[in-house]
């Protein structure tokens, strides 16, 4: 298939346009998460409102989901052309650290929703100090854990991009 090109309209572009795209909103919606939940999080709140963050909290791991899963499928997209081969072992190790890291992502957000199934079992199960205790292992932990991995796999996507 032959590739247009017409100044700056290329279509060679669009794929890691879009893949930075998402990785750009999967870190922002991480830390505005982060930051949200780290304000209104609070031991002796009512149960009304723990029913809003569980609420909250299901959507936004749903959107974390999604986030890495277009994530993958456009690095998969990016990955099947030509412009990625590299006979660099420098190069491919960094790909390789860099497919560890997303693995180890997703590893982490499953984590994070068996906390958070764990925390609506608690929940329902009218345990306060259990669901506080998971949703502030999420909150505390794991959702800066999100936010470091992926800079840090943005990072080596950038440093790829210079071999």
């Amino acid at each position: 298939m032959q590739g247009y090109d017409i100044a700056f309209a290329r279509l060679g572009y669009f794929m890691p346009f879009l893949h930075i795209t998402f990785v750009i909103f999967f870190v922002g919606f991480q830390s505005g998460f982060w930051f949200l939940f780290r304000y209104f999080l609070d031991e002796n709140s009512k149960a009304k409102f723990y029913a809003k963050t569980l609420n909250v909290l299901r959507n936004f791991i749903i959107a974390i989901f999604v986030f890495l899963a277009l994530i993958a499928i456009t690095g998969l997209l990016i990955g099947q052309s030509d412009e990625l081969k590299s006979a660099d072992p420098m190069a491919n190790a960094i790909l390789a650290t860099k497919y560890t890291l997303c693995g180890f992502l997703a590893l982490n957000t499953a984590y994070m929703f068996y906390c958070y199934t764990k925390a609506l079992r608690a929940f329902r199960g009218d345990e306060m100090i259990e669901c506080f205790e998971n949703i502030l292992v999420i909150a505390r932990y794991f959702m800066p854990l999100n936010l470091v991995i992926s800079l840090v796999a943005t990072y080596l996507g950038v440093a790829y991009r210079g071999f």
